[in-house]
């Protein structure tokens, strides 16, 4: 009973502070929030214009490594670093940010990585081969496209994500594309396997179930209203990308 009460430490909110709820004299000035985003952009620029005029002018681009996408996101990233420890506010809210962001961008780089692993296992059967062995030189064109189309949009509904699909189908048709002369600008290659990748999200995408709850709807009302637009996105985008490539080719 005489025993003395210890002290309950105060509990510290360890979650980032939303930036709207935060007076702008707490706030970094504009330019400082855009660094980031617009260094890395105008490093690759400067390095691409440099590599372009050649001579002594690429040499020295690539003694700075300024088109190095590796060594231009890494001054972005300690950009933003810089901003969090000057405004993001105490040690505990800061290391909070940082645990968020590294779990929503080691996501993203779980699903890039699984795609292109997933790609170059599709790759190594021998399926991009096949597919160029039975095309002939003059069934490239639109066929191509829409064996594009089709890929991606199988994977696409086979494990759900967009990001996966439009990566596996662009390892399986590159190699093809390389073997033929295309009657078209390889950018409508790009453009049917992004349409393909929007056709027929169902459960197994999590932009289905995210919309769904966000949007307090059920699953059949999900099915009528996210998965239908998509679908007619993709496909409506797939007819504008033939029309595209035949109408006006860009070579």
């Amino acid at each position: 009973l005489g025993a003395k009460q210890q002290a309950v430490p105060p509990v510290v909110d360890e979650q980032p502070v939303n930036p709207l709820s935060r007076p702008n004299t707490e706030l970094p000035p504009l330019w400082a929030s855009l660094a980031p985003i617009v260094v890395p952009l105008t490093l690759i620029t400067l390095g691409t214009c440099l590599s372009a005029m050649g001579g002594a002018a690429a040499a020295w681009g690539d003694r700075l490594a300024l088109a190095d996408k590796n060594v231009v996101m890494g001054i972005g990233a300690l950009l933003s670093l810089g901003l969090l420890h000057w405004f993001g506010g105490s040690t505990t809210r800061r290391q909070a940010a940082i645990q968020k962001s590294l779990s929503d961008g080691g996501l993203v780089l779980l699903i890039t990585a699984g795609g292109g692993t997933f790609g170059e296992m599709i790759k190594q059967t021998g399926i991009g081969d096949w597919i160029g062995e039975s095309l002939r030189s003059d069934q490239v064109g639109l066929s191509l496209l829409m064996i594009s189309f089709a890929i991606a949009a199988l994977v696409r509904v086979a494990q759900g994500s967009a990001t996966v699909a439009m990566i596996t189908a662009a390892g399986i048709v590159a190699p093809v594309a390389s073997q033929f002369e295309l009657p078209f600008h390889s950018v409508y290659l790009v453009m049917s396997i992004g349409c393909g990748s929007k056709l027929l999200p169902w459960m197994n995408d999590s932009g289905f179930w995210l919309v769904g709850r966000m949007g307090g709807l059920t699953v059949p009302q999900t099915f009528r209203t996210f998965s239908l637009t998509l679908t007619v996105m993709g496909c409506a985008g797939m007819i504008a990308t033939l029309l595209a490539a035949w109408l006006v080719p860009l070579r």
